[in-house]
């Protein structure tokens, strides 16, 4: 199974975000990451065929003394040519977490880790568009930037999430409260 770690979007947040998502989809003609749940990832996919179990105590261990905050959304931004995303604060909260969320799935994943999975450096945000993306859908993003209305998302940062990998789409597996 193939699995990864996010801060999932809720209400309000999801319901903006997601509209915005939709529109950019429009323009660029590119619709897969509306497949995707609205996300910020904190642990990059990994596959394990073990019993996930562990893990999620250990996660649910680790959201117990985790404290919640918040973040805060900032504007478009793109990596190359290839995603269009939502960017949003890097702040060294969420580096924390996510070093410590790398280190807790290691832990538990008796298989060695490839390089694409092992910890680097996060750069944080939710992604509009990504696969299915053109250069030349990127370009009809980028042109029509300054007359997107980007909304400004105060991100409340309560619970983590597991990911699990279905045929077709990514689900929700668990979700862990952060209770401090």
């Amino acid at each position: 199974m193939r699995y990864f770690i996010a801060l999932v979007l809720e209400g309000e947040n999801e319901r903006r975000f997601t509209v915005l998502r939709q529109i950019v989809a429009d323009i660029a003609d590119s619709y897969k990451a509306l497949l995707l749940p609205p996300h910020i990832t904190l642990r990059v996919p990994f596959e394990t065929d073990q019993d996930i179990e562990p893990l999620c105590q250990s996660l649910e261990s680790y959201a117990s003394e985790a404290s919640s905050y918040s973040i805060k959304s900032t504007d478009i931004g793109y990596f190359e040519h290839r995603v269009c995303y939502l960017d949003v604060e890097q702040t060294d909260t969420m580096n924390t977490m996510t070093h410590d969320l790398y280190r807790i799935t290691s832990e538990h994943l008796q298989q060695m880790l490839s390089e694409s999975t092992r910890w680097r450096p996060p750069h944080f945000h939710l992604t509009l568009a990504y696969s299915d993306l053109t250069e030349e859908g990127y370009e009809r993003i980028r042109q029509a930037g300054s007359k997107l209305v980007i909304p400004e998302l105060v991100i409340p940062v309560n619970s983590i999430s597991l990911l699990r990998r279905d045929p077709d789409r990514w689900v929700i597996e668990r979700r862990f409260a952060l209770e401090k």
